[in-house]
């Protein structure tokens, strides 16, 4: 049986052991976080080091991902016209793209949000009406039950 070496397995847990944050005035190891819980406030106060610092994007909500995305672009080597490799193509041309996709997709859950149960109700039986998928007679039970079905 295969048995990996000793000092590797020191090495790693080592290597786990950096990995703490300091957030108000605690150290808290980053494998304590929930995924996507750390906010852009809470990333603002956050101290660390680059071993924690590379096991923190999951734990990154939406938007302090996307800005943490933005800040490491702005460090990136600047773009060459065409992009000769996979990884400038991904910096430059995929990333971008990905985050804009993203922020637009974040506007649009917001709107969502903002948006109560009754008038979520109402604006799905004007679609589905105006679609021609349900009668504009039916009523608002017979439109849950034509919901349940889908």
């Amino acid at each position: 049986m295969f048995k990996l070496p000793d000092e590797w397995i020191e090495k790693q847990q080592e290597i786990y052991n950096l990995k703490y944050i300091t957030y108000q005035g605690k150290k808290i190891h980053v494998s304590e976080l929930e995924d996507r819980s750390v906010t852009l406030e809470m990333r603002s106060q956050m101290r660390m080091n680059s071993y924690a610092q590379e096991d923190l994007p999951p734990k990154l909500n939406n938007e302090a991902l996307i800005e943490k995305a933005k800040q490491y672009l702005g460090e990136c080597n600047k773009k060459r016209i065409p992009c000769s490799t996979y990884d400038e193509a991904l910096i430059h041309n995929i990333t971008p793209e990905l985050i804009k996709r993203l922020e637009e997709f974040e506007e649009k859950l917001d709107v969502l949000k903002n948006i109560n149960s009754q008038e979520l109700f109402f604006f799905l039986e004007d679609g589905l009406v105006n679609a021609g998928i349900l009668n504009p007679n039916v009523t608002g039970y017979e439109l849950l039950n034509y919901l349940k079905t889908k």
